[in-house]
């Protein structure tokens, strides 16, 4: 009697041989099908590509078999002694500067995803990083910009022409509404309700929200939109849009942010800044951190809680502000005809 050959099953198969590359393209195949963003697929990709780099650094072969606990802690190692922050980047190569905890935290924890993943697909029996702890990030105070500062650099934006009105328009709504820099480029005119003052912002994970926009936002977005914003003939649905008419990127955004701080004299001010600065005067002014949670787009509060590390001296001031007991009119019970040295309880 002829015996039938057993067919080979997937967890049986020999997959230690699987080119890196190609288990690159099917995580970030898996991870877009998912609804993961171009910008998160991106981030995603060039960190792998920065372990796969380390791994033929140290003479691996750049395949499965290659990747495990031991390799990650060598490469966490090697993350941590690297003095070039910006590897591979001829135009922001920077010697001498160490890495951050928050940028090795992210290299590691990519992989950490990715060998979820490679269990869940069935590459490996077990996840390969089960156990091994991911580096620490340093915490550090959230600063924003001051006052002061706020109003310098709005001075030294021009308010009565095309570049001018746009600039304006755009740091106020930063300052008012705390959005990340895509989120802003990809704002469209449907989107940004100005007449009912609020915006439909799509963030992090095609997750939309609300964000309401304060009234000197409001007067500011309409009038770029309303007499100086033009697509010059291309229909543009941007409501925020480059000096050639069309949509706004983020990099010329971040770029333009700086010139206006240089020249403002101000040092050290991003994007992120402006969004760090919105959350703490939002705070200051009053605001409760689960609103703000809300209109930052966070899906937890561990983010949000990092806005209420705020200087001591900003506590004291808001703490004389909205003190519970100095708003309500106490008075100290009356001791009088008593003899026994004790107080009323």
């Amino acid at each position: 009697m002829k015996m039938r050959k057993r067919a080979i099953r997937w967890q049986d198969m020999d997959k230690k041989n699987t080119p890196f590359n190609r288990l690159i393209d099917d995580f970030l195949l898996t991870k877009r099908s998912a609804g993961c963003s171009e910008k998160t697929l991106s981030w995603y990709r060039a960190n792998m590509m920065i372990y796969l780099r380390f791994l033929e650094g140290e003479g691996q072969p750049p395949l499965l078999k290659s990747f495990s606990a031991d390799s990650v802690r060598r490469y966490t190692v090697h993350l941590q002694g690297r003095r070039v922050k910006f590897e591979n980047n001829p135009l922001r190569r920077t010697e001498g500067q160490a890495l951050s905890s928050q940028s090795v935290f992210g290299y590691v924890a990519t992989l950490g995803v990715f060998a979820t993943w490679l269990a869940a697909e069935g590459y490996t029996r077990d996840n390969l990083l089960r156990g091994v702890p991911r580096p620490r990030k340093r915490k550090t105070a959230v600063c924003g910009l001051s006052r002061e500062e706020i109003e310098r650099l709005l001075s030294r934006v021009p308010k009565h022409t095309l570049v001018g009105t746009r600039d304006r328009a755009i740091l106020i709504t930063l300052l008012d509404c705390g959005l990340r820099a895509s989120e802003l480029c990809d704002l469209t005119l449907n989107e940004a309700r100005i007449e009912e003052s609020y915006l439909k912002v799509l963030g992090k994970g095609n997750k939309e929200r609300i964000v309401p926009v304060g009234a000197a936002a409001c007067r500011a977005i309409l009038r770029y939109r309303d007499f100086f914003r033009r697509d010059q003939g291309k229909p543009a649905p941007n409501l925020f849009l480059s000096v050639h008419g069309g949509r706004l990127n983020p990099e010329a955004l971040r770029l333009m942010v700086q010139r206006l701080a240089k020249s403002a004299g101000i040092k050290g001010v991003t994007v992120h800044k402006l969004r760090h600065t919105f959350a703490l005067q939002y705070l200051m002014a009053g605001g409760d951190a689960f609103s703000l949670q809300k209109i930052l787009g966070h899906t937890t509060m561990d983010m949000t809680r990092n806005y209420v590390n705020i200087l001591p001296a900003q506590l004291v001031e808001k703490h004389r502000l909205h003190s519970p007991m100095d708003r309500m009119t106490i008075g100290y019970p009356s001791t009088k005809g008593r003899t026994d040295g004790r107080d009323e309880c």
